[in-house]
């Protein structure tokens, strides 16, 4: 999806704590990966010894992201794995055209789906003495356009545990040329409540 994350600018929290960042991924491409190697990279974080990278790859993406997480590894960060994604989580979700994927009627099974996933790859990432030093979790989506290089300091600035991002549609792509349609409703009641927030 074209989202783009609409970040409050905060003076950057210079801290040693460290930090995981998981990414599930399906079907990438060469391009798209190499994109989001450029902004992790890009990450202000005090130290890259401090952001261990995890990712739950299909078997298509397999080779693409093996090929870009080498950058992430020869960049210092303290841990970079991947994970293939097991045939009984990737028959779940099937591939399916965008229209098909976001109507209505497929969420519940595709967002139950997504669900599991991601607790597989926190459940395998996260596993293991070497890894319960880990203080905070980073999720991204592999098709992020934008991620601000201070996302992480940005984020810890805000003082509370848990942080959900407001993603927007790009005007044109989500049925509507109104630039305010939120795109991903897994956390997000459109109320009026809501709106007041932003």
């Amino acid at each position: 999806g074209h989202v783009k994350a609409r970040i409050r600018r905060t003076q950057e929290d210079a801290t040693d704590e460290t930090v995981m960042i998981l990414v599930p991924i399906r079907e990438t491409n060469a391009r798209r990966h190499s994109r989001l190697v450029d902004m992790i990279l890009e990450f202000t974080w005090p130290s890259r010894k401090q952001l261990h990278s995890a990712m739950l790859c299909d078997a298509f993406s397999m080779k693409i992201v093996e090929i870009g997480n080498a950058r992430l590894r020869s960049a210092g960060l303290a841990s970079v794995r991947y994970f293939r994604e097991p045939e009984d989580l990737n028959h779940l979700n099937p591939r399916a055209s965008a229209p098909t994927r976001h109507g209505l009627g497929a969420q519940r099974m595709r967002r139950a789906a997504i669900a599991i996933a991601r607790n597989y790859l926190a459940f395998v990432a996260l596993g293991g003495e070497e890894y319960q030093k880990i203080k905070w979790v980073l999720w991204l989506d592999s098709d992020l356009w934008f991620i601000p290089p201070t996302l992480i300091s940005d984020l810890r600035s805000s003082k509370v545990d848990l942080v959900v991002p407001v993603c927007y549609c790009k005007p044109g792509t989500c049925g509507s040329s109104n630039p305010f349609v939120i795109y991903d409703r897994n956390s997000w009641r459109d109320t009026k409540e809501a709106h007041a927030l932003l």
